[in-house]
């Protein structure tokens, strides 16, 4: 269902490789392709009860794309008050499994960073899940 929503907003994913992904977007009867550097991934866990993804957009600007549980991505929300709550009851009251889609642009000096704290954690020795945990919050 999220993929088909997606695509009927335009958006329609076409390929990954190490280094990125492809997209086609399709905006005002134009379509065109848009290649995003995949700069890191934070798998899900059932303890985060999400899933990141760090990318470089054409325009250079960095944005973090996190999906995951309701009650979790509420709690990270920049503004609560904002949240569709009442949207997410009335799926449950209909029995549908709901997830949250949240985004976030990245200044450099802060990417720069993180970086730095991922690449320690991925190559770590000792507790590596731990460190990859502690680096994705």
């Amino acid at each position: 269902a999220l993929v088909e929503a997606v695509a009927q907003l335009g958006w329609s994913f076409t390929g990954r490789s190490n280094e990125g992904l492809t997209v086609e977007v399709t905006s005002n009867a134009k379509i065109g392709s848009r290649n995003y550097e995949l700069l890191a991934l934070n798998a899900f866990t059932s303890a985060r009860k999400r899933q990141s993804v760090l990318v470089r957009r054409p325009s250079g600007e960095v944005l973090l794309l996190v999906k995951g549980a309701d009650d979790v991505m509420q709690k990270l929300a920049m503004d609560p008050q904002m949240f569709p709550e009442e949207h997410l009851r009335n799926f449950a009251k209909q029995g549908l499994r709901t997830l949250v889609m949240g985004r976030r642009f990245i200044p450099e000096h802060e990417l720069q960073q993180w970086l730095a704290d991922y690449s320690r954690a991925q190559t770590s020795m000792e507790d590596r899940e731990g460190a990859l945990a502690r680096a994705a919050d």
